[in-house]
């Protein structure tokens, strides 16, 4: 089976849409977490911003680590390429 024909393009596409949604996945369950992270404007905000910048980096490190995980599968396995 030739890469361009048509039964290779289908799979292709199904992987492919396949890992898109699963990012849409994690990336919407990321979203959600930190839209219900408690607020607290309390003090100065010198205080304030490095908390909160923790709190949005953990609430989105899921997302990040499986970035990291798909660019690194997919520059070392040819079959994870699209």
């Amino acid at each position: 089976m030739s890469p361009r024909s048509p039964e290779a393009r289908a799979r292709l596409r199904l992987r492919s849409l396949g890992w898109a949604l699963l990012a849409g996945l994690v990336g919407a369950v990321c979203g959600i977490h930190s839209l219900a992270l408690p607020l607290e404007w309390n003090g100065p905000a010198a205080e304030v911003l490095p908390g909160l910048m923790m709190a949005l980096l953990r609430a989105w490190l899921p997302l990040i680590g499986a970035a990291l995980v798909l660019h690194a599968g997919q520059r070392s396995l040819s079959v994870l390429r699209p």
